[in-house]
């Protein structure tokens, strides 16, 4: 009977371990096939046995970070980057993704550390540290920018969407045998006085940007950039500013976060040449595709194109107010910062009726004080202080109109950044149509300046005349 029991228990533990390496073979098949999601539910299944086994946790691990389910993946990794190093690189791209960059240059470095530098991946998790590290520095400088306005719209026309003043020069699309290869546009730029032109051309299946100037009759061969400007990848989107000499231009090269960045490059007439391009920083760039900034001097405006959070077909475009001096934004914590950066958080540009000179503007405090010039004398602080009631009437009146104009600006951002975290097609579906109504609404409203103010001074000084 004893023997019995034994042969049985025997029997039992070999068929488990029978089952167990067939599970096995079965994942690692759907594993070798990147067939993830088939291979994660086994995986699963093998470590309630074996929970402390670095290479299932490993394995595990990728089909979590394969099939997008980052949060889960952390542990089985963390267990395993204990003797892989693959499973530490993996954790920094999770602590890159969620903007967590010291923690990603942490888990960099802790992977690198178990390779040798003949490693296959030890080059590529070197330059995954290096851009961490670049990224960590510009999250810790993210700038404060004011957004006047953002639009999302259909990803091969966004650019029509600049509305430039004349003086800023035009933006065009160049259009060849090659550009419909691209998802993003090819675009040019000719300077206000139509003598010089900056556009995105092919050579070789890549985007290049090139230059050309305009004789008496016609344009000179297009000329490329040189190296400064022109990396091994994609360039494209360029502007040059009226100086003549300080270019923006978008680049998948110039190690930059991720897909397009904005660069920015200034001309040296000693050497004849660009200088290497600085990364204009965020929340500007992203690890997303950023494209195309634009900029008005006159209207002290600028525009910029990002595809974070869009659907593969769109962007959005974001309308911000140019700040003299780059301005570092205030944060009190981390996630504050990275919210910053990913422009889930950034401040509202509220202008009273910008069209109207200095002498009729309006500006109130948290106490709802105000400060209304009849001219460059006489300021009104009190809506007491108005000696016609008629003008009094109208005063008020332009401060509804100006809050109702606040107030529709604050639910559309609200539900143009809800849109751009909808999770799912239809989510987007049931929030365009609220969308496009207070954007509608809003260009109403803002089809002329507001008349109110004007037509108070006016009263109010006949007034004080008569």
């Amino acid at each position: 009977m004893k023997r019995s029991f034994c042969i049985g228990v025997i029997c039992f533990f070999y068929f488990g371990f029978l089952v167990s390496g067939q599970q096995l073979n079965t994942a690692d098949s759907f594993f070798n096939a990147k067939e993830f999601n088939k291979a994660k539910g086994i995986y699963a299944g093998l470590l309630k046995s074996k929970p402390r086994d670095l290479v299932l946790n490993y394995k595990y691990g990728v089909c979590l970070f394969k099939t997008g389910e980052y949060g889960q993946a952390v542990k089985p990794l963390e267990v395993a980057s204990k003797k892989i190093p693959q499973a530490s690189i993996l954790l920094g791209d999770i602590s890159y993704q969620n903007y967590h960059f010291a923690d990603a240059v942490s888990y960099y470095n802790a992977g690198l550390a178990l390779m040798t530098a003949s490693d296959t991946s030890y080059v590529s998790s070197l330059l995954r540290s290096e851009k961490a590290a670049k990224a960590e520095s510009m999250l810790s400088a993210v700038q404060d920018v004011q957004i006047i306005d953002s639009t999302v719209v259909n990803k091969k026309e966004f650019f029509t969407y600049y509305n430039l003043s004349e003086d800023a020069g035009h933006i065009y699309s160049v259009v060849n045998a090659d550009s419909s290869k691209f998802d993003v546009p090819l675009t040019g730029f000719v300077t206000q006085r139509q003598d010089r032109k900056f556009f995105a051309d092919t050579i070789k299946g890549k985007s290049d940007i090139f230059t050309s100037n305009k004789l008496l009759n016609g344009w000179t061969d297009k000329q490329p950039l040189s190296y400064n400007v022109n990396s091994p990848l994609n360039e494209n989107f360029p502007f040059l500013l009226s100086d003549g000499i300080t270019l923006y231009f978008a680049s998948q090269g110039h190690g930059s976060l991720g897909g397009y960045d904005i660069f920015v490059t200034r001309f040296r007439s000693d050497t004849n040449d660009f200088l290497a391009p600085e990364n204009v920083g965020m929340p500007f760039n992203s690890l997303y595709n950023d494209y195309l900034m634009a900029i008005d001097e006159e209207k002290q405006i600028g525009w910029f194109a990002t595809d974070r959070y869009q659907p593969s077909d769109k962007v959005i475009i974001y309308k911000y107010k140019l700040n003299s001096n780059k301005i570092v934004a205030q944060s009190e914590s981390l996630d504050q910062k990275i919210r910053q950066a990913q422009l889930k958080q950034y401040r509202l540009f509220s202008s009273h009726d910008s069209s109207q000179t200095s002498n009729t503007s309006i500006r109130r405090t948290d106490k709802d004080t105000m400060s209304f010039a009849l001219n460059d004398t006489v300021v009104y602080h009190s809506v007491e202080e108005f000696k016609s009631p008629e003008a009094k009437a109208s005063y008020l009146k332009g401060v509804s109109l100006e809050q109702k104009i606040k107030e529709i600006k604050d639910k559309l951002s609200s539900k143009r950044n809800e849109y751009s975290l909808a999770k799912t097609d239809a989510d987007r579906k049931r929030l365009m149509p609220e969308i496009v109504n207070l954007e509608q609404e809003l260009s109403k409203l803002e089809s002329s300046s507001n008349p109110y103010f004007k037509e108070a001074r006016n009263l109010e000084i006949k007034k004080r005349k008569g």
